[in-house]
């Protein structure tokens, strides 16, 4: 792998070292920020008095914000670098989660969450670019390590936000205090990361070209985060509604599920660096369709608990291969093109989830569920093109 004379210079030096420390940070940040968030959502719907229909509507505008930042912060990242991008993007992101629970009303929660969603998904962009030139810095893969802490600040967000919710201390006390931590963090590991390589002008202003192979990646990251949004809402209910199992039970499914991905994400890189990236796609896609077929074909909760657990490896490690793949095929503007694929991809997570109520609605949840082992055949099918894309 060839690397820019900045890179292989700081490749040997604390300096490269402190830049992964710094980037693992910022990815457990905005997870642990995340999941704060999703923890106080129904005190949020219950103060506004939101029905769930309503609710949906009012939790898209963020999803809404997301797609239009995503294609801007990709070129942001070219004109201004990934540095100064995840920096910008960082601080907005930590000052509109303050705000989230903050909203006297309706209207101003949908603004406050458009921006919000603009605001994550443009950090999303900006450190997932940050992380593969730290990775082209490394000469090896270290991106899924990164999104193993995003896992693990995603759980260790849901319990600190469990007791926040527990001890009824007020949304807005707790955002705040959330906010301002994370803020902190933001601001202290930002000065530990990189500048990107951007050999001359003309490369900072150079429109992004869709390649083949670019949009088998967009195609493959699609189809991980359709799987990966389906099971996070819909694998619960699948255990107690059609299999009858309780409470308990059902989270438990959930959790095998999480757990299972972020033990794998940090294993990740030691299997891209074995098998290639290419590989490491078409066995994720393997396993997530074994683990989806044997969650819903033989119909029994421990199979499905372990079927789940399955699935979550599968998908572990797909989108940080496919964004290491894509830094390789577009070295010079990583940014766009990690942003196009970025893009593509979480417009999976949004499809899948209605995608799964729609089939479900005229069939089962069990059928629903299909489309998602259907969603890991095709990307272990979709691997196939990656050696000739």
């Amino acid at each position: 792998m060839n690397s820019s004379p900045l890179l292989a210079d700081l490749a040997p030096t604390r300096s490269l070292i402190l830049a992964r420390w710094a980037v693992a940070a910022v990815f457990f940040l905005n997870g642990f920020a995340i999941a704060n968030w999703v923890v106080r959502i129904p005190a949020v719907s219950q103060k506004l008095n939101l029905s769930p229909g309503a609710l949906g509507l009012v939790l898209l505008a963020s999803a809404v914000g997301a797609l239009i930042s995503m294609p801007i912060v990709g070129r942001l990242c070219v004109r201004l670098g990934s540095k100064q991008t995840t920096l910008l993007f960082s601080v907005g992101f930590a000052l509109t989660t303050m705000l989230l629970t903050l909203a006297p009303s309706v209207l101003v929660l949908v603004l406050v969450l458009f921006f919000w969603g603009a605001l994550n998904a443009g950090l999303d962009v900006a450190m997932n670019t940050q992380g593969t030139t730290v990775e082209r810095g490394f000469q090896r893969p270290v991106l899924s390590s990164f999104h193993a802490f995003w896992s693990v600040g995603s759980l260790f967000g849901a319990a600190v936000g469990g007791v926040f919710a527990r001890f009824a201390v007020a949304p807005s006390l707790h955002l705040i205090v959330v906010g301002c931590l994370v803020l902190l963090g933001f601001l202290f590991v930002s000065r530990f990361l990189i500048a990107d390589e951007i050999s001359d002008q003309s490369e900072k202003t150079s429109g992004l070209q869709l390649s083949v192979g670019l949009l088998v990646l967009g195609a493959i990251a699609f189809c991980a985060l359709l799987g990966e949004g389906a099971i996070a809402d819909w694998g619960a209910l699948y255990l107690q509604n059609s299999l009858g199992a309780d409470a308990g039970l059902a989270a438990a499914g959930f959790v095998a599920f999480q757990l299972s991905m972020a033990s794998l994400r940090f294993a990740g890189d030691a299997l891209r660096l074995r098998l290639g990236d290419a590989r490491v796609v078409l066995l994720s896609g393997i396993v997530a369709t074994f683990g989806l077929a044997l969650a819903v074909v033989p119909q029994f909760v421990w199979t499905t608990i372990i079927g789940f657990g399955f699935v979550g490896a599968g998908f572990a490690i797909i989108f940080p291969a496919a964004l290491g793949l894509v830094s390789k095929l577009e070295a010079r503007s990583s940014g766009p093109a990690i942003a196009w694929v970025g893009g593509v991809g979480y417009a999976g997570f949004l499809v899948g989830p209605p995608l799964i109520g729609l089939v479900a609605e005229f069939t089962t949840l069990r059928f629903g569920l299909l489309v998602v082992l259907l969603a890991g055949v095709a990307i272990a099918g979709l691997s196939k093109l990656l050696k000739t894309a």
